[in-house]
C-alpha cells in the first residue's frame, strides 16, 4: 500500500521549483506495535504570507507595482502572471522572496481586486512551468527551450523589465537580452 504514497511524493516534488527546498529531516524511532517508525521532526520552513509591496526593495515600490498590475491586468494567463517574479529578481528588486509560493501569495495578497488575476496555485505551479523545457517557439522556430525563452515570453519578459528599469530608483541596470 506504500506504492501509491511514495508515487504521489515523487509527483509532488517534480511540481515543486527548483528554489523550493525539498529537504525534510527524519529520525528513526521504535514503536512496540510497528517496529521501527519515521516521524517528520522538521519539513519546509512555512512561507511567511505577505503581499508584494513587502517584499520590493525599492524606494517607489507604487510606481512598481503600478507596472506589475497593469502587466497582469492585460496578460491575463498564469503564465504570463508568473513572469514578474523572474524581472523582479533579475533587476535586484524583492529581498526575502525566494520561492514561488511567496511569490504567488505575495501577488494575490497585493491585488486582491483584480478580477483577471490567476488562481495563487496557478501562478505558482506557472513560476516553475517557465522553466520548464517545452516544444516553444525561439528565434522563430520550434525548438525544445525553457518556456521563459519563447519569443513571446521573452518579448513580454522585456517589456515589463524595461518598464521597471525606466523608474526613477531602479539603478542603472542595464536589462540584458536573454
Amino acid at each position: 500500500g506504500h506504492v501509491g504514497e511514495w508515487a504521489l511524493q515523487a509527483i509532488t516534488a517534480d511540481m515543486e521549483t527548483d528554489e523550493e527546498s525539498r529537504d525534510t529531516i527524519t529520525t528513526r524511532t521504535e514503536d512496540n506495535v510497528r517496529g521501527p517508525v519515521v516521524q517528520r521532526v522538521a519539513g519546509k520552513k512555512k512561507i511567511q504570507e505577505r503581499p508584494l509591496a513587502d517584499y520590493l526593495d525599492h524606494e517607489n515600490k507604487e510606481v512598481v507595482l503600478h507596472h506589475i498590475r497593469d502587466f497582469i491586468s492585460v496578460n491575463t494567463s498564469a503564465i504570463h502572471q508568473a513572469l514578474p517574479f523572474y524581472v523582479l529578481k533579475e533587476l535586484g528588486l524583492v529581498a526575502g522572496m525566494h520561492t514561488a509560493k511567496e511569490y504567488s501569495m505575495g501577488l494575490t495578497l497585493q491585488f486582491t481586486d483584480l478580477p483577471s488575476l490567476k488562481s495563487e496555485s496557478a501562478i505558482r505551479q506557472s513560476v516553475g512551468f517557465l522553466r520548464t523545457a517545452k516544444h516553444v517557439i525561439k528565434d522563430g522556430k520550434d525548438q525544445m527551450a525553457p518556456l521563459i525563452e519563447s519569443d513571446e515570453n521573452r518579448e513580454l519578459f522585456q517589456k515589463l523589465a524595461q518598464a521597471i528599469s525606466n523608474i526613477p530608483g531602479t539603478g542603472t541596470m542595464a536589462i540584458a537580452e536573454k
